[in-house]
């Protein structure tokens, strides 16, 4: 084949009109050779062989897919975005559900059940996990930016692993594991490897699994490194050891909220300790056992959920080294039963603060459900605060009332509430009568 010249007009009418016929002919097989085709509204994607077997099978899911009329045919549309998309996988049989799905298809958010379905179909008890393997396998040619299972408890140790070797999956930005069993997970990363998701956004949820009671099975999923980290609701977990805390592969945020009795080893105590978090968020007793050791360390945000014994018993009186976490805001959550806001709270509240932070800007306390009216009235007649240890403090806010700060640099007018840490001297209003006085603290 040789190429043939052809000598287009550059000027005049007949010109103008071949070129402009030139570029939009350009532009339809630009937009046909990536598998798509921009109809007036969205993008959607060519027919294939397998568009209707696609398209009935997510007929069965709690939306089905979003699809485009052109002309006599039928088209997916490419972005599926617009609903929490979700599949009882015991609404199916295992030839309902197809090898492969239309491929370049964005699922958005995506939730898988193994439990019973709200319509009653769940008919199909039996062979679950095949069924989710297909499934999943199907899926990989397709793209989820989240993925849910849950309700996956049933016991698979003696399962065959699904694939002879591993198989990538991709998924956008998280994977949440919700009620499932230690040997689902271990099944599915015998399965699948999550090393080529998107490190620097990922999150990786585990969520009321009431029979894990380690962090360790975790390490089969193959996560290379992760952006969030959470863990809550794990009433059973006994273990906080899993290789992404101790080789300090989660990088920007961890939530460790809602466990009871676990055991942190030292190595994982000074891995969490030494990572500068954007974002901490545990239950004050574990926040004690990780902290307990000395980690010099900048952490931007800090959410400390407090038990309702620790409503009253925050303030660990055996703390005798200097605090070495500095932080730009601390939260406060509050449990659900605390329904008045009290001075001694407030006292205790701020004597944990102290010990535990040495540079601190803002301290708010959060999920107060207390009756307005009455707080209104607490708050009013709240005396200002002076915070002689955190000099950086700018905002102590309950709720979305601020409370007043006292600052020396202007004279006392009023009374004033001290709270520091030992060896800090209380300001009252007459400096020199207290030049050398011992700090009242709640240590």
């Amino acid at each position: 084949m040789r190429p043939v010249q052809v000598d287009l007009p550059s000027s005049g009418l007949v010109g103008k009109k071949l070129w402009m016929s030139l570029f939009v002919l350009l532009g339809t097989v630009n937009n046909c050779s990536g598998g798509v085709i921009s109809s007036k509204n969205s993008v959607v994607l060519n027919r294939t062989r397998i568009t209707d077997q696609t398209i009935e099978f997510f007929n069965k899911s709690s939306h089905p897919l979003e699809v485009r009329k052109i002309k006599s045919e039928t088209y997916i549309e490419k972005q599926q975005n617009s609903c929490n998309r979700k599949i009882f996988i015991r609404e199916y049989t295992l030839e309902e559900i197809p090898a492969k799905i239309d491929p370049g298809i964005s699922l958005g958010d995506l939730v898988i059940s193994g439990g019973e379905s709200p319509s009653g179909i769940s008919t199909y008890k039996t062979g679950v996990i095949a069924r989710i393997g297909k499934l999943l396998n199907m899926l990989r040619s397709g793209y989820i930016q989240r993925l849910d299972l849950e309700s996956f408890d049933m016991f698979f140790g003696l399962f065959p692993r699904l694939n002879r070797a591993k198989k990538f999956f991709n998924i956008g930005r998280g994977l949440t594991l919700n009620n499932v069993s230690p040997s689902f997970v271990n099944w599915l990363g015998n399965s699948y490897s999550f090393a080529k998701c998107k490190r620097t956004t990922f999150v990786l949820t585990l969520h009321s699994c009431p029979n894990i009671i380690s962090l360790s099975c975790l390490d089969s999923l193959g996560f290379r490194t992760i952006s969030k980290l959470e863990v809550t609701d794990m009433q059973q977990l006994q273990y906080i050891n899993c290789r992404l805390l101790r080789t300090r592969q989660v990088t920007r945020c961890l939530t460790l909220t809602n466990l009871r009795n676990t055991v942190v080893s030292i190595e994982t105590r000074q891995a969490i300790g030494g990572v500068g978090w954007n974002i901490l968020e545990v239950n004050v007793s574990l926040w004690k056992t990780i902290f307990s050791m000395h980690h010099d360390v900048y952490i931007e945000s800090v959410f400390l959920v407090m038990d309702s014994p620790e409503v009253t018993n925050i303030v660990d009186n055996s703390v005798s080294a200097l605090p070495s976490v500095c932080a730009n805001c601390c939260f406060i959550k509050l449990p659900s039963n605390v329904v008045a806001m009290t001075l001694e709270l407030v006292k205790s509240i701020l004597g944990f603060v102290c010990a535990n932070f040495k540079n601190l800007c803002k301290v708010r306390v959060i999920s107060f459900r207390g009756p307005l009216d009455k707080f209104i009235e607490f708050h009013k007649q709240l005396d200002p605060i002076y915070m002689p240890t955190l000099p950086m403090l700018t905002e102590f806010m309950i709720g979305r009332y601020r409370c007043r700060l006292y600052t020396p640099l202007y004279p006392l007018t009023t009374n004033v509430i001290t709270i520091s840490y030992p060896g800090v001297p209380e300001y009252d209003g007459d400096e020199n009568e207290n030049e050398n006085e011992e700090a009242t603290t709640l240590l």
